[in-house]
C-alpha cells in the first residue's frame, strides 16, 4: 500500500536536485554580483579619492598661478616705473644738455663772431644788421652741420691767427663744440642737429624762433643756429633771420 509513496519520492528527487542546483546558481550569481558591487564601490571610492586629490592639486596649482601672476604684475609695475624714471631722467638730462648748447651758441659763439667780424672777408656785401647773425650761422654750419667739426674750416672762415689769445680761444671753443657733438653721438637716443630750412617760407613758431632784431612775421632768409631733437622730440628750436 505504501509503494506508491516510494515511487512518488523517487520521482521528486530529480526535481529537488534541479531546484538545489538552481538555488546554488542563484547564490553564485548573487555572490558574483556582490563581488562586482564591492569592486564598483571600491572603484567609486578610489575615484572620489582621486577627485579630492585632483581638486587639492588643482587648488594648489591655482594658488601657485595666482602667486606667479601677482609677482609678475609687481615686476611689470616696477619695470614700468623704472622705465618711466629712466625716461624722465633722460628727458631731464637732455633738457640740461640743450640749454648748455643754447648758452654756448648765444654767448661763446656770438662773442667769437663779434671778435672776428672785422677780419672776415665777404660780409661787407650784406646789410650791417645781417653780418653778425650770418657769421654765427657760418660757425654753426661748421660745428653742428652734416659733417664732423673742422678746425681748419673754422679758422679759415674767421681768418683766425695761428697763435696768441685769439688762437687759443678759438681752439677752446672748437673743443667745446666737439664735446657736445660727441655727447650727442654717445647717447642711446637718436640726437639730430637741424640746419635745414626753406628760404622765403614763413617762420614756423613750433620749431623756429627769430633772431632778436627780426620780426617773427617776416620770411626766413637764413639759419643762425640749429634746432636739436632727440628721438624726434624737439629740445632746442632753430634760430632764423627773417626779413
Amino acid at each position: 500500500m505504501f509503494s506508491h509513496i516510494g515511487n512518488q519520492a523517487v520521482g521528486r528527487l530529480p526535481v529537488l536536485e534541479s531546484t538545489l542546483r538552481a538555488i546554488d546558481g542563484i547564490r553564485v550569481k548573487v555572490e558574483t554580483h556582490e563581488e562586482v558591487l564591492f569592486a564598483l564601490e571600491a572603484r567609486i571610492l578610489e575615484l572620489e579619492r582621486q577627485v579630492r586629490l585632483g581638486a587639492k592639486v588643482h587648488a594648489e596649482h591655482a594658488a601657485a598661478i595666482k602667486e606667479i601672476k601677482s609677482r609678475l604684475s609687481t615686476l611689470m609695475a616696477t619695470k614700468t616705473r623704472q622705465q618711466s624714471n629712466l625716461a624722465s631722467n633722460a628727458h631731464a638730462a637732455m633738457e640740461t644738455f640743450s640749454q648748455e648748447v643754447k648758452q654756448f651758441i648765444e654767448q661763446r659763439l656770438q662773442n667769437v663772431a663779434r671778435s672776428r667780424l672785422a677780419y672776415v672777408d665777404g660780409l661787407t656785401e650784406f646789410p650791417q644788421r645781417e653780418r653778425l647773425p650770418r657769421l654765427v650761422g657760418g660757425i654753426c654750419e661748421i660745428l653742428f652741420g652734416e659733417y664732423p667739426p673742422d678746425l681748419n674750416k673754422l679758422r679759415t672762415l674767421l681768418n683766425a691767427p695761428d697763435y696768441g689769445g685769439a688762437f687759443d680761444s678759438l681752439n677752446d671753443t672748437f673743443s667745446k663744440a666737439c664735446s657736445f657733438r660727441a655727447k650727442a653721438r654717445a647717447s642711446e637716443m637718436r640726437c639730430t642737429w637741424h640746419l635745414d630750412f626753406t628760404k622765403g617760407a614763413a617762420l614756423d613758431p613750433d620749431r623756429q624762433s627769430p633772431w632778436p632784431s627780426c620780426d617773427s612775421r617776416g620770411r626766413v632768409l637764413f639759419v643762425v643756429a640749429p634746432a636739436f631733437t632727440v628721438d624726434d622730440q624737439l629740445y632746442l628750436v632753430q634760430q632764423v633771420f627773417t626779413g
